[in-house]
């Protein structure tokens, strides 16, 4: 086995195999003590903690799309009638004429 990284060339058929993974660790940049390995996660909390973000994300996006007063939802009527009766008074044909 031959690992080249940057100017340093080393080979791990010559030593023992242990020699050769530790010359390989110590060329990508590990040192000796450093795990190397990534942390033990238990996956149903992790599914849940995931699950609540989600559920926290989506609670927000409702509030910012519905979460209104009583004053904002009249005055947006008030609005949308307002436009109504300029709309039905703009019309050419009226229909009470029929």
């Amino acid at each position: 086995m031959r690992l080249e990284r940057g100017d340093a060339t080393m080979t791990a058929a010559g030593t023992g195999w242990q020699d050769g993974v530790a010359q390989i660790m110590e060329a990508l940049g590990a040192t000796r003590g450093m795990r190397t390995m990534s942390n033990v996660i238990n996956l149903r909390q992790a599914r849940k903690n995931r699950a609540r973000a989600d559920k926290s994300r989506m609670s927000d996006e409702n509030r910012a799309r519905f979460g209104r007063t009583k004053a904002q939802r009249q005055a947006d009527a008030e609005e949308e009638q307002r436009r109504n009766n300029i709309l039905n008074g703009a019309r050419l044909d009226r229909q009470d004429e029929e």
